[in-house]
């Protein structure tokens, strides 16, 4: 009996070329989601299991004030020098297990982080579950300082508080 046969001939010239070929189409779908992930201005950063971060991009490094090289294989708590308030309730750890048990995305809104910069930053996130082959691998947090628009909101209501105030005394007189 055979146990191994000697390929085709012509085989052996083409599956290295096919092996190239392959090799090269998954550098350039790494290349365009890498490009994806660096350009747009939500700010990413994935977690594996562990809540240790394996991927951010610099939108997110920018917010987080350090280098992508410092944020990279750390633990995702200790990224915040402050401890991370409770959302609605629930701490912030219990929400991302949640989330890698698979159930489903949190959406989080303007929540208040102290201890990056100077005052308290404000983000939107939608906190969703990596699936990899069907399996829950770690988490993707998408966010964007909404900062601004929560510092105009909070204008907008004093002014309109003052606006009252001056009408109900032009009423009174």
């Amino acid at each position: 009996t055979v146990l191994f046969s000697a390929p085709p001939p012509g085989a052996r010239s083409r599956l290295p070329e096919n092996q190239r070929r392959l090799e090269q189409e998954i550098v350039i779908a790494k290349n365009y989601l890498e490009n994806i992930i660096e350009n747009t201005q939500t700010s990413l950063l994935v977690l594996d299991r562990d809540l240790t971060v394996r991927t951010v991009n610099t939108a997110q490094a920018k917010a987080l004030g350090r280098p992508k090289q410092d944020i990279v294989g750390r633990a995702f708590f200790s990224l915040f020098p402050d401890n991370l308030p409770r959302y609605e309730g629930l701490p912030i750890e219990t929400l991302l297990h949640r989330c890698m048990s698979g159930i489903a995305s949190i959406e989080v809104k303007e929540y208040r982080i102290t201890g990056l910069q100077p005052e308290p930053i404000y983000f939107d996130m939608n906190v969703s579950p990596l699936l990899i082959a069907g399996e829950v691998t770690g988490i993707v947090i998408a966010s964007n300082n909404v900062t601004k628009r929560v510092h105009l909101e909070e204008a907008l209501k004093q002014y309109t508080v003052e606006l009252e105030d001056r009408v109900d005394k032009e009423v009174a007189t």
